[in-house]
């Protein structure tokens, strides 16, 4: 921020440098002597100035861009020490400045290093250059200048046969080499956004074009022996030289990135848009004024020209209007691009796009994680082949509705390449281009984890977790489902309630650990047992149901009381005690105790007390 305001506060001091200039000259326009002195200090100190500015610049400037720079102080040094000879000449030694003579050296070196920084810098930077797409504008450009040049300047040298040649190969050299420098700077200027930062190259195009057009003044008053010191153009070469010197700052201004310049910005753009033609404008003025006669076909001509030119430029305004279009619309694209790749690419989860066969067109780094197969290896395969082959089906018949434009969910198992099982929950999403289906995107998030917490807790809502038997509402539900089955089969089954009739004292004598070592035991023994299509259950307490099938008379039920008694009855180990615990047992048969499971559970808890009863008379 300080140095913008450092830079603008400098641009006021150029311009109210030069004006102090003109009206230094103005003003002591009688006074020749003080006029000159003033003049010349004047023209010595702006180079001076501008060739600090320009060291600066290169001392601060990456290393590729230091050649540039160093020509160009080299430069604005030469028209420096031309200024000195010329004040030593003018003020020191009071004479006349001999032409050719010692500032002409230096006023050719100043054309040379300027020549010489504009090479280089088109050099480096050739491969970013769009002289194709500006030819024609440099081309007016240059030939109006070529055409002024070669009437005023040129042609009038070569037509004098008196002027000696090493003379005439002197006043050759400045407009050709001006012309040179021109062409250099109007490629530089239509290409400034990918080589200068902002407003850079708008000040250097100045600076160049004022040092231009103050040379072809000078060279004209030269020729016509109408040139003094002090003249309307002396300022004109201070102020072209200060311009390039600050043009230094202005690249200091920014940093690399900001790679931008005045020619960004719609006005600058207009202007060049503008520029070839003010020139071509000027030339046809010029013929105009200047024409010995003024007849219809002149003016036919004229007004031809300018209708040319304006239908051009009106050609030009659309084409312009139409690339902001396409600039805006090709911005909107590039950010909604850049907005799916990283929706796509950072999405949290696995996400594949797949074309309508179901290959895949691309993945993201969840998805390789999730299959363990790089993206390379995974791209045009099918997903199907992890698959799980029970879930394939289903996965086939989602993927079909997804073509058809309705977005499918659906959870299954696949397994990757490391042949790990993943419980996965997918959704298809269809790909939809100008109400077209080109593919689907396939959102996968691994569940294995959630899955086994709920299969978890389903258990833990299931089963009694000291014995790892079902609980009462597991027991209650697999009856009432076993009844259902039952009815529409015709197939009996028995209800089995127990308890262990000296628990309580177990448990008191020894403590609850004892006791539920023993409860765990017990239902270790009903697991060995229950055959695999039969259920046992821990109500609670020491009271234990089974469900027992294959029965088809009590006959059947009371063999397998039998065994289940003459197993529960045998010693248990708990810790260092051997303990025994008696079983009462009750039962109840389907259909014939009834045909719920209350009545079922009813009947054979009371049978269990009955039998209970019965024990303790004996």
């Amino acid at each position: 921020m300080l140095t913008k305001h450092r830079n603008k506060v400098i641009l006021v001091f150029i311009f109210v440098y030069t004006f102090f200039y003109y009206g230094w000259i103005t003003l002591l326009d009688t006074h020749e002597y003080i006029r000159i002195l003033g003049g010349n200090l004047l023209s010595i100190t702006g180079p001076f100035l501008a060739t600090i500015w320009l060291v600066q610049t290169y001392k601060r400037s990456p290393e590729a861009d230091r050649p540039f720079w160093l020509f160009l102080s080299l430069g604005t040094f030469s028209f420096l020490v031309a200024e000195v000879f010329w004040f030593i000449y003018e003020t020191v030694l009071l004479r006349d400045v001999p032409y050719p003579g010692s500032p002409d050296i230096f006023h050719i070196l100043n054309l040379v290093f300027y020549l010489a920084a504009f090479s280089y810098k088109l050099k480096i930077v050739k491969k970013h250059l769009s002289i194709a797409k500006f030819i024609f504008d440099i081309f007016l450009v240059m030939t109006v200048y070529t055409t002024f040049f070669w009437y005023f300047l040129i042609k009038p040298l070569i037509a004098n046969n008196t002027v000696p040649p090493f003379e005439l190969a002197l006043s050759l050299f400045y407009p050709l080499g001006d012309l040179a420098l021109l062409f250099f700077i109007l490629v530089l200027f239509v290409n400034g956004r990918d080589l200068f930062h902002r407003y850079t190259s708008f000040f250097l195009l100045s600076g160049i074009l004022l040092q231009i057009t103050a040379d072809i003044g000078f060279m004209l008053m030269q020729n016509a022996n109408h040139y003094i010191s002090g003249s309307v153009l002396d300022p004109l070469f201070v102020l072209g030289v200060m311009l390039i010197g600050y043009t230094g700052l202005l690249q200091r201004e920014s940093s690399p990135d900001e790679r931008t310049n005045v020619l960004c910005d719609e006005s600058s753009g207009n202007f060049r848009m503008l520029f070839p033609y003010v020139y071509v404008s000027v030339l046809f003025l010029y013929m105009i004024v200047n024409a010995s006669t003024l007849n219809e076909v002149t003016l036919g001509a004229g007004i031809t020209i300018v209708v040319i030119i304006v239908r051009q430029l009106l050609v030009l305004v659309e084409n312009k209007r139409l690339i902001q279009n396409y600039d805006v619309q090709t911005r909107e694209l590039l950010l909604s691009e850049q907005r799916y790749k990283s929706l796509f690419y950072h999405h949290p989860d696995a996400v594949f796009s797949l074309d309508l066969n179901g290959n895949v067109l691309s993945v993201n780094e969840k998805g390789e994680d999730l299959l363990g197969v790089s993206r390379e290896k995974l791209i045009s395969r099918s997903v199907m082949q992890y698959v799980a082959d029970e879930h394939k089906e289903n996965v086939r018949v989602n993927f079909y509705n997804t073509k058809k434009g309705i977005a499918q969910h659906d959870e299954f198992t696949i397994t990757n390449y490391f042949g790990r099982n993943i419980y996965v929950n997918v959704t298809h999403i269809p790909i939809m281009i100008k109400k077209e289906r080109v593919g689907v995107f396939a959102i996968v998030q691994d569940i294995t984890q959630n899955k086994r917490n709920e299969e978890r807790i389903h258990y833990m809502a299931y089963h009694d977790t000291l014995t790892d038997l079902a609980n009462r509402t597991h027991f209650e539900e697999t009856l009432d489902e076993r009844i259902r089955q039952s009815k529409n089969m015709n197939e009996p089954f028995a209800v089995i309630f127990m308890d262990l009739d000296n628990f309580k004292q177990i448990n008191d004598t020894y403590g609850h650990a004892a006791g539920d070592e023993l409860l765990s035991e017990v239902g270790n023994r009903l697991r060995l047992i229950l055959k695999d299509i039969e259920h046992g259950a821990r109500l609670g307490g020491d009271e234990f149901t089974l469900l027992l099938t294959g029965i088809s008379s009590r006959e059947d039920i009371s063999s397998r009381i039998q065994e289940l008694s003459e197993t529960l009855s045998q010693p248990y180990q708990i810790k260092d005690k051997k303990l025994t615990c008696i079983p009462s047992i009750g039962y109840s048969l389907f259909p014939e105790d009834g045909t719920t499971a209350a009545a079922l559970l009813k009947r054979a808890d009371d049978a269990m007390y009955a039998n209970k009863r019965r024990s303790k008379h004996h």
